[in-house]
């Protein structure tokens, strides 16, 4: 059990990182604006793993794709697109600490439509492939 509980911490520690990058802290969040984005937020964890367009998540908050993503740039610094990467490449890199499953497995749980896709990029973001990634994380598995 250690093992895994490492794996998950470093895991977790990780998706801190990468979402201190593009979310508000608490205080500035509930008291902003971004309030507003909560039911897109949550329709995006809901469904990382399915394709998600900008006109999808504009229905939710009722407003044109165009104005959405404008919206959303400037609120969280970042495209609504490259959000749902990061969220994507944060679980992924979890996946690969704590499962047994093959890469492709876990970019399509992901939400990634082809290997390849996936790998470019996770190792345009993380600086390796998935493999070395899982391979260099094997000391932490156990």
């Amino acid at each position: 059990m250690p093992p895994k509980r490492t794996s998950a911490v470093a895991g977790e520690g990780l998706s801190k990182y990468l979402f201190s990058r593009f979310l508000p802290d608490e205080e500035e969040f509930a008291s902003s604006d971004a309030v507003r984005f909560i039911p897109v937020l949550q329709y995006i964890d809901e469904n990382f793993n399915r394709k998600i367009t900008n006109a999808d998540l504009s229905g939710v908050m009722y407003l044109t794709p165009t104005y959405f993503s404008n919206l959303f740039t400037r609120r969280f610094g970042v495209s609504p697109q490259k959000y749902i990467l990061q969220k994507r490449l944060t679980l992924a890199a979890a996946m690969l600490f704590e499962s047994g499953k093959s890469i492709k497995e876990i970019a399509f749980a992901c939400g990634f439509e082809n290997e390849t896709y996936f790998n470019r990029q996770f190792h345009k973001v993380m600086g390796m492939s998935p493999g070395k990634y899982r391979k260099v994380s094997v000391p932490l598995n156990g």
